[in-house]
């Protein structure tokens, strides 16, 4: 679902680009957008609140170090 809803941002975005303007193109635009954030929020929600959690338990304190680092790591990179 989340890769349906940024393809349809992606199109809507494509037809501004191409000059291709009807009168709810910005209403879709927006609508896309939102739909995208509030996949992503929900999407991070859950790993924050409910699968990270659930890891931590599940798995030795060394494993979840080593999960944590590889997950900050490319963080750290792109800053």
């Amino acid at each position: 679902e989340m890769w349906q809803m940024f393809h349809e941002l992606l199109v809507v975005i494509k037809d501004v680009e191409d000059g291709r303007i009807h009168g709810t193109t910005i209403r879709e635009l927006v609508q896309s957008a939102f739909n995208v954030v509030e996949r992503f929020k929900n999407h991070i929600d859950r790993e924050n609140n409910i699968i990270f959690p659930m890891v931590k338990l599940l798995l030795a304190s060394e494993e979840y170090e080593r999960l944590r680092e590889y997950i900050v790591s490319p963080v750290k990179s792109i800053q």
